[in-house]
């Protein structure tokens, strides 16, 4: 379009050439450049922020798995950074869930917003039932799955009621086949063959995870747990003492629930 303008205008691409008045350039300049600056002008409002830019185009192109996504990638960036308890977080988390669910419909192949998308309905709504199938979907969607996958996937499935343990032991089992030294696979696993009725087969578990980790706080709650279930209240007290020392000494949630 520019070299048509210039060939209508006749104006020489010399460099050396000055360039004269010429009606006809200006008037295809104005031409073009008045209604365009009216539409920026006019989408400029679109750009205030990521979250304002991704709704609008979410309606112009409502198809777009990809618009979807973003907005739903926007969205869950926002929710993390509010504290549990706000009420705003909950909006936007639900409709992160929203356009997570759109794009996998359009696209049914995107491993991540599975989990994502099973990962709202598990941690933030707190409905282990509903995030089952997207978590399942996020593992059996990829080739190689990231360990957060087959991690949420195995918590899923111990917290749901009823209960699905072996399938719960076996993939935290997959976690530490992949990653030996995982800490919240280990503690799971100890607690899911507690929760299955085998004593013995978690309190070994939990020896090599304590082995593996004597600074970490988990281990020892495990086992205060296991001696106060079995109502030894005095040795529980001792093991929980313990796990409040080093939770004072580390400062930090040893568990974290949802990893980014």
């Amino acid at each position: 379009m520019a070299y048509g303008i210039i060939r209508l205008a006749k104006v020489s691409t010399e460099a050396t050439m000055p360039l004269k008045p010429n009606n006809i350039l200006y008037g295809a300049m104005a031409a073009l450049l008045l209604p365009y600056s009216v539409i920026t002008i006019n989408r400029n409002s679109d750009w205030k922020d990521a979250l304002t830019l991704f709704r609008h185009d979410v309606q112009v192109v409502s198809n777009s798995a990809k618009v979807h996504g973003e907005l739903a990638m926007e969205l869950r960036r926002q929710f993390k950074r509010l504290p549990a308890n706000n009420l705003n977080r909950s909006a936007l988390a639900k409709e992160a869930a929203q356009h997570f669910s759109q794009s996998l419909k359009i696209y049914p192949r995107n491993a991540d917003y599975y989990n994502y998308l099973g990962s709202i309905y598990l941690f933030e709504e707190r409905n282990p039932a509903k995030a089952l199938e997207p978590l399942r979907s996020a593992v059996t969607t990829s080739k190689n799955p990231k360990v957060k996958y087959i991690l949420d996937l195995a918590n899923c499935y111990q917290i749901q009621e009823p209960r699905q343990l072996d399938s719960a032991e076996k993939y935290f089992l997959q976690v530490l086949d992949i990653d030996t030294m995982h800490i919240q696979a280990h503690y799971q696993l100890a607690k899911t063959s507690y929760l299955k009725g085998d004593t013995a087969s978690a309190k070994n578990i939990n020896r090599r995870f304590l082995s593996l980790h004597p600074t970490n706080p988990l281990p020892y709650r495990n086992q205060g747990d296991f001696y106060m279930i079995e109502g030894d209240t005095t040795k529980a007290k001792i093991w929980y003492r313990k796990e409040k020392e080093l939770l004072n000494k580390s400062g930090q949630n040893p568990l974290s629930t949802e990893e980014d």
